[in-house]
């Protein structure tokens, strides 16, 4: 994927898309593949210049200010960053779950959940999405729906490690069943070994 991403930059260096799909795709593949430090290190600073490069050719694309508030670690800028993003395009779905981890991170975890549901407005079959919606309603306090919630993403995306994951630490840490919790951590173990030991 990162391969396209690069050739569709060389074959049009005003494409803006191709700019974004790359740092994404980079953001994914440091997230879920742990390169050494030299190689993390040099991506890192790829998809910072990826994103300065597409905020160049527009400064008022929404999914560049939104990949440039996640990148920033100054709390006021990517604030702005997110809001700004959400006032050119109030249906970006990516913005929203990116502000609800911020307002999460405050301790706002009431409009963490808001936020996390209006991104499911416009993204009911993201996963990832319901999977940290579960993630808040756990901390909530609200453990049945947290549990529905894990339940729905496992059926959007059988594949997600994490999911078997959370459900199988809930099961045995939370509500003693072990049996249950054993069951789901070797699903998790069985998909990803890394994630799921």
């Amino acid at each position: 994927a990162m391969q396209e991403f690069q050739r569709a930059i060389d074959l049009d260096p005003g494409y803006i898309r191709a700019y974004l799909g790359l740092a994404q795709t980079i953001y994914i593949y440091l997230a879920m593949k742990g390169p050494d430090e030299l190689e993390r290190q040099a991506l890192e600073e790829k998809q910072h210049d990826l994103v300065d490069a597409a905020y160049r050719l527009d400064g008022d694309y929404p999914d560049t200010l939104s990949l440039l508030g996640m990148q920033t670690e100054n709390h006021d800028l990517k604030l702005l960053m997110y809001e700004r993003a959400l006032e050119i395009d109030p249906d970006n779905a990516q913005t929203y779950f990116r502000l609800g981890w911020v307002r999460f991170g405050e301790g706002n975890v009431e409009d963490a959940e808001r936020l996390f549901r209006r991104a499911l407005e416009y993204r009911p079959h993201n996963a990832n999405f319901r999977t940290d919606l579960a993630a808040v309603l756990w901390n909530l306090g609200r453990l049945d729906e947290a549990v529905s919630e894990i339940n729905h993403s496992i059926d959007l995306a059988p594949e997600f490690t994490e999911n078997y994951r959370m459900l199988g630490a809930w099961n045995f840490f939370h509500f003693g069943r072990i049996d249950d919790g054993l069951i789901n951590m070797r699903k998790a173990y069985a998909l990803n070994p890394e994630v799921g030991r």
